[in-house]
């Protein structure tokens, strides 16, 4: 990105990133009606990240394009921050479902899942590079699928709950040797939990007509809240 008011300046960040993952499920029949699922994931991800946060261009101008620089120039500049990451998790599925008669199904399933750490994109000082810890959640959700009518009814309802820990989000500190007065830091601010309802409705009532309705109702709330709003200090300390 380019300022040409702020310095003049333009700033620049790289990241290369690797993820692999193998995984697998499976299905057991329990009897004619009742069937089980589990799935079983392993992820690995490494990031590697670089940033220069503010190279300055004197020759940066508002009004000429031209005089700002390319990516390519910008990769060739001294990268002052640099950090590098190794994630790894598992994580789980499981569900059961079953078919009450050939026109009704239900099923309940659990999940688990994650998001590596990650790095600041726009941060301005080793404090602020990060990385943040994984983000992870679990979910929940039973529902029934059904066909009803002689086939001429659709319908289907889902209720689900899902709950993260270590959410991360880009939060604005104050920076006063930053050209802009802040620098964004990313952090695991908390906890949240999402839990809603879905249902789902097609019908053909007569030939050649098709009618579709659905509904869905969230409700979402952090259960933990806290961002460290008082700006870069001593490495591991927070007032969270």
């Amino acid at each position: 990105q380019s300022f040409p008011t702020l310095g003049p300046s333009a700033d620049y960040a790289h990241q290369d990133g690797d993820s692999k993952a193998i995984f697998g499920q499976v299905i057991y029949a329990i009897n004619e009606d009742l069937n089980v699922t589990f799935g079983i994931r392993r992820t690995e991800e490494s990031k590697d990240f670089e940033r220069n946060p503010g190279a300055f261009m004197p020759d940066l101008s508002a009004t000429d394009p031209s005089s700002r620089p390319s990516i390519s120039e910008m990769s060739q500049t001294v990268m002052a921050l640099s950090g590098d990451l190794d994630s790894s998790n598992t994580s789980i599925k499981l569900g059961f479902d079953y078919h009450y008669n050939d026109d009704v199904m239900f099923f309940i399933n659990y999940a688990e899942g994650f998001k590596a750490g990650e790095f600041g994109a726009r941060a301005s000082s080793p404090l602020t590079l990060g990385p943040t810890e994984d983000e992870e959640s679990t979910s929940f959700e039973l529902g029934v699928k059904s066909e009803l009518m002689d086939g001429r009814v659709r319908l289907n309802a889902t209720i689900f709950q899902s709950e993260f820990e270590n959410l991360q989000f880009g939060v604005f500190i104050p920076s006063p040797d930053n050209p802009t007065g802040q620098e964004t830091a990313n952090q695991n601010i908390g906890e949240a939990t999402n839990r809603g309802l879905e249902i789902e409705l097609t019908a053909v009532p007569v030939d050649n007509l098709t009618i579709q309705a659905s509904i869905g109702y969230l409700d979402a709330e952090y259960d933990k809240f806290c961002a460290d709003l008082n700006g870069p200090g001593p490495l591991d300390t927070s007032d969270c």
